[in-house]
């Protein structure tokens, strides 16, 4: 059987760059296993979009690391060649929050599970961790369905909500590695665009539930400098303010200069946003929010990200209001887009039942696992 080395993959500054293979090729093997995983390209954005992204390191440290014969551990990371690589795992370690923290994502070779792959790379991922102080490690597993109730392999999330199949590899080795299944997150997928009498009959029911105190505004790609602030806040919150379960998680700050950073990172990343708000009239802040983020090579596909409405003002059916109103203006943005994915904890019933409502099917689960030395 072939032994394995993990080494630290050299973030170059392009992928013409001699010192990219190793990038190239964890993201080759990263491509085939969302091929292989969801049976299309949506999620598979181009090696230099990817290596965009990986290169922000301001407010996340990301170490990209990769598994090679023990045969090649004796050479350069910058010399290692795509074919070299056989399996990676991204380790990213926020700078601004959360310090006790570290998340990971691990794939090999879709050929070459169950040799040891996987194993040498969360056992260095791991390392990685320790060494930065970090005590909690969250990892992801994908599956394309959801087992039945009472399926004598049904694993159910510690939240309560959701189940995974224990006889899946991917879901048998975490549980073997220590991590708990705490959180089970239902994947979905809307095609769009949506009916314009549909779209208009839950615009204009939201509408009238809303009433006059709210104001929507929306824009793509970079926050008028008017709403950085409220935007920032907005975003501080959503990273607490959804369905956590027993995630470690703590408060994750942003202000205006992370707003600005987030947005110049999308666009080096070729990722461009669609954003509604909701302005309260009385008070003129802003106290709702959704976005659905696009990349630029793939125009038929888009991503229903962050959708939050604080908690003070909930209640006013705000959500349907902003996440209808922006799927009208990403129709007349992006006409060409003709799906949207999302991903929502399977405990979060009320934003499930808008996102049911729209018409978004399921379409699998993510996984949210934790472990705690």
């Amino acid at each position: 059987m072939t032994s394995w080395s993990v080494v630290e993959a050299v973030l170059p500054a392009g992928v013409e760059d001699r010192a990219a293979g190793a990038v190239v090729g964890a993201h080759r093997l990263n491509a085939e296993t969302q091929r292989r995983t969801w049976g299309h390209d949506d999620f598979v954005e181009p090696v230099a979009h990817w290596l965009g992204t990986l290169r922000g390191q301001e407010y996340t440290e990301r170490v990209v690391l990769v598994a090679v014969p023990a045969t090649s551990a004796d050479r350069r990371p910058e010399d290692l060649a795509a074919d070299d690589v056989a399996g990676a795992a991204v380790v990213e370690l926020p700078r601004t929050s959360n310090p006790r923290l570290a998340e990971l994502d691990v794939w090999a070779d879709p050929d070459r599970l169950r040799q040891g792959i996987g194993t040498a790379l969360v056992d260095a991922a791991e390392r990685v961790a320790a060494r930065r102080g970090r005590t909690t490690v969250h990892a992801m597993t994908y599956h394309r369905g959801e087992p039945p109730e009472g399926h004598p392999d049904a694993l159910a999330a510690t939240s309560g909500s959701g189940r995974l199949d224990a006889s899946v590899p991917g879901v048998a080795f975490a549980a073997h590695r220590g991590y708990r299944p705490e959180q089970a997150e239902r994947y979905s997928v809307l095609d769009v665009p949506l009916d314009a009498a549909v779209l208009a009959r839950h615009l204009d029911g939201a509408a009238a539930a809303a009433g006059p105190g709210y104001r929507l505004h929306s824009w793509t790609d970079r926050t008028p400098d008017a709403w950085l602030d409220d935007v920032g806040v907005l975003l501080t919150r959503m990273s607490t303010d959804v369905p956590l379960a027993d995630l470690d998680v703590e408060e994750d700050p942003w202000d205006a200069a992370r707003v600005r950073y987030g947005e110049d990172l999308a666009a080096a990343s070729g990722r461009g946003y669609v954003v509604t708000v909701a302005e309260h009239v009385p008070s003129g802040r802003l106290v709702a929010l959704t976005r659905i983020e696009h990349p630029t090579a793939q125009p038929e596909c888009a991503w229903q990200e962050d959708t939050l409405v604080l908690r003070e003002h909930r209640g006013h059916r705000l959500g349907m209001l902003v996440k209808a109103a922006n799927l009208r203006t990403l129709a007349h943005e992006r006409p060409a887009t003709r799906r949207v994915h999302t991903w929502n904890a399977e405990e979060n019933g009320h934003m499930l039942a808008i996102n049911v409502a729209l018409g978004f099917r399921p379409a699998g689960v993510y996984a949210s696992w934790q472990r705690r030395s």
